[in-house]
């Protein structure tokens, strides 16, 4: 899914917990 990469650009800190 291209989400995970955008969520990294994004803030790679805040909604990467919320992936992970």
């Amino acid at each position: 899914m291209p989400h995970d990469e955008i969520i990294e650009r994004v803030t790679p800190g805040s909604l990467h917990i919320d992936n992970l």
